[in-house]
């Protein structure tokens, strides 16, 4: 891989950003918000042992993690072939699939890959900490805050998710003494008819519930981190693309072989960048695909225990799962904007001003740009608003197609 090639990011960004005086130098903290975003990251994932650190190695709270995959799986198995036995109460353990299925695939996947998720965060981290000053550093800066507040925003929405799923099974234990199960799974040799039972029954429940809660997150989080970031790579290139229209009018005082050099590091920027998204796709296509097709199963039938049996937990599951959607589909949106508008920005280059090879070079950029690769949910669709929406609509029309027909 070319990531993280310094000294092309030398040549290209920090002489040209310091080679004239009449380009403004602004101070920008990006890289301690960068450096907060990958601090929550990192708090996530250490809690289940799969932390985003360069030194990460197969630990205890792995094992634990891998423990409560496989248990988490086996009771839901046995909840639903051995014990309950009620129509509508199987259907909300059947739901549960929605959750396990997915946290097996990511965890899996970043056992198996680890290794690309450090290079994916090492590059970022090269390019975010070499920019210090410039206009590049603005773009940056302004791009980190949106992207602080699109995590804050996430983890407020899942903590909340998470809040709705414990609370009324809670509320009804300590206000109304009612033994409401969090989720309808059965453990061997609980009782969970008696206060004591319920209450080992709830504190295990509790914590499979919670520790989904710091895996799924912090996967998630870790993913949209990669993609918002290709965002922030397309932003950089326009700021060069407009440095290089600048040095290449002529009478800009810059030598002809400053502008090729420029030029060239440019175009493998360029290539930088498609190769990131590849990459990206590449690894993790494949679970965005699991984790979408398990929570359209999960929330048809979510939806249907808790219209059919009052299921106040399935809320949280809901409000869960959609989060998931939208977070991952609207950042999805978000590399086809970019390229758009990268796009948009080679097709006004004033090429006529330029080399008949230049110019060459300058159509294939513009082809390349005009094909540039985007995020899908493995083969089916690409990852964005519009595969959301349908999704969506298709969740909406199943749910309510099999409550009619089990009226």
């Amino acid at each position: 891989m070319a990531f993280g090639n310094k000294s092309s990011d030398t040549i290209n960004r920090h002489d040209i950003e310091n080679a004239s005086n009449s380009v403004p130098k602004p101070k920008s903290n990006h890289y301690e918000v960068f450096n907060k975003i990958y601090s929550i990251n990192l708090f996530y994932g250490t809690v289940v042992g799969l932390s985003i650190e360069s030194s990460w190695k197969y630990n205890n709270g792995t094992r634990w993690t891998k423990f409560m995959l496989i248990f988490g799986t086996g009771i839901t198995i046995y909840s639903h072939l051995l014990v309950i036995t009620e129509p509508t109460k199987l259907i909300e353990v059947f739901s549960l699939f929605g959750i396990i299925i997915p946290a097996f695939a990511k965890f899996n996947l970043f056992v198996r890959t680890y290794s690309n998720a450090m290079a994916f965060s090492a590059f970022l981290r090269n390019v975010f900490k070499t920019i210090t000053e410039g206009p590049s550093a603005f773009v940056l800066q302004t791009h980190v805050e949106a992207t602080f507040t699109i995590v804050k925003l996430c983890i407020f929405v899942q903590t909340f998710a998470l809040f709705v799923f414990v609370w009324y099974p809670i509320y009804s234990y300590i206000f109304n003494n009612e033994l409401v199960p969090i989720m309808p799974m059965q453990f061997p040799f609980v009782d969970q008819t008696t206060t004591g039972g319920f209450i080992v029954a709830a504190l295990m429940m509790l914590k499979m519930g919670v520790w989904a809660y710091f895996g799924s997150v912090g996967f998630d989080l870790f993913l949209a981190s990669l993609i918002d970031n290709y965002c922030a790579l397309v932003k950089l290139l326009q700021q060069d693309l407009s440095d290089y229209i600048r040095i290449s009018r002529k009478g800009s005082g810059y030598s002809e072989q400053y502008k090729k050099a420029f030029f060239r590091n440019f175009l493998m920027k360029c290539q930088d960048k498609d190769r990131f998204i590849q990459l990206v796709n590449d690894a993790y296509a494949d679970v965005i695909f699991k984790q979408f097709g398990m929570v359209y199963v999960c929330l048809n039938f979510t939806i249907y225990a808790i219209i059919r049996s009052n299921w106040y937990s399935g809320y949280g599951i809901l409000l869960f799962g959609l989060t998931e959607l939208y977070i991952l589909c609207i950042l999805g949106t978000a590399i086809k904007t970019e390229n758009d508008n990268f796009s948009a920005a080679i097709y006004n280059i004033p090429w006529y001003e330029y080399s008949i090879t230049e110019q060459r070079k300058v159509l294939s950029l513009l082809h390349s740009s005009q094909n540039a690769k985007e995020l899908w949910i493995g083969p089916v669709a690409p990852l964005n608003v519009e595969s959301a929406m349908e999704i969506t609509k298709s969740i909406y029309s199943t749910s309510t197609m099999i409550i009619n027909t089990t009226k």
